[in-house]
């Protein structure tokens, strides 16, 4: 009855979905054996290049995916539009300010484009990062935090001064708003940021996270990062002077400042853009590009050491690339052990 009861434990350890998980089984007896199970899990956006939409009817065969180099067995395939765990991630800086409304304005409507088991969560930054909302599937008290992002300005920052700061540090922002994902209510959901921002960041220093911790958080987790990128005249301004001041350049170097496309390529996220577009409908779209994805799941056939970051690539087959062509394959380029 006890070898039962510990083969049912077995059983339902190994049928837990998750990024990566061990179970260890100790006979009763004088001989200890030991079973790891490890299950990599990565979503794959997959869409056709020429007109960028989705690839639906891909089957296990049509995919294959590598880590550090070497070709895996795909042992878990799906295609299902799951629930979503989402930041909305706000930068409150001053060159932000100018289309800061057009910014919540756009992530207003995006709330009726959600489900009801869809939960949101709302997060702002400068110097430093703050939470406007935990997570809710109260799509009204989200807009009310959304409508109080876009009403904050130099003269109205309440308890929050420093969230009305010249300076943005991207990857404390991101790093804050992973830690927040990481706490999503439901660990089933697929966990996203949705980060509005102009790509303008400032030199870090040794007080915040830096873009190396950031990105270690995403991969342990799991989070994509998905941007929407507008740009006000004070945003042009200050990046050609981040740009072209030599200053910039060797404080970049010793602390990277983040960027908002390599955030989003790294997680396979995607970006949309404000400029004259309609951020409701870019952002409809997105939601929608995160929703749907490939789920594919193996076991690295290579055993690596606790702390190693394992490269992934996400390819289609010679037969899938002869029957739909040209693909642009979105999925994370890594993840840590």
């Amino acid at each position: 009855m006890k070898q039962f009861r510990w083969l049912c434990a077995i059983g339902v350890l190994l049928c837990i979905p998750a990024l990566s998980r061990r179970s260890l089984l100790r006979a009763q007896s004088q001989t200890t054996i030991e079973i790891s199970t490890e299950i990599v899990v990565v979503d794959a956006l997959v869409e056709q290049k020429k007109t960028g939409l989705p690839v639906e009817a891909l089957k296990r065969d049509d995919l294959e995916i590598y880590e550090d180099g070497v070709r895996q067995t795909i042992s878990q395939f799906s295609r299902d539009e799951v629930p979503l765990s989402i930041v909305f991630l706000f930068d409150m800086t001053d060159s932000v300010r100018p289309i800061i409304q057009q910014l919540t304005d756009g992530a207003l409507a995006s709330l009726n484009h959600l489900k009801a088991e869809d939960e949101v969560a709302v997060m702002l930054y400068a110097e430093r990062a703050d939470l406007a909302q935990s997570f809710t599937k109260d799509h009204a008290v989200v807009s009310q935090a959304i409508v109080n992002a876009g009403a904050m300005n130099p003269g109205h920052c309440g308890p929050t001064p420093d969230l009305c700061s010249q300076r943005a540090f991207f990857n404390e922002g991101i790093f804050q708003a992973a830690a927040l994902a990481k706490k999503s209510g439901n660990p089933s959901n697929r966990r996203v940021i949705i980060w509005f921002t102009d790509n303008v960041p400032n030199n870090p220093d040794d007080s915040v996270h830096s873009e190396v911790a950031a990105f270690n958080l995403l991969r342990e987790t799991g989070v994509v990062v998905c941007a929407v990128v507008g740009r006000s005249p004070s945003s042009y301004a200050a990046l050609a002077i981040f740009n072209k001041n030599p200053i910039f350049a060797l404080g970049r170097k010793k602390h990277p400042p983040g960027n908002a496309n390599k955030y989003t390529e790294e997680t396979g996220g995607v970006s949309a853009g404000v400029g004259r577009d309609d951020v409701n409908r870019n952002l409809t779209d997105l939601i929608d590009r995160v929703r749907s994805r490939y789920t594919i799941g193996y076991s690295p056939s290579i055993r690596k050491p606790e702390g190693a970051i394992c490269r992934i690539e996400v390819k289609l087959s010679r037969d899938a690339i002869r029957r739909e062509g040209a693909v642009e394959i979105r999925a994370r380029t890594s993840y840590k052990r």
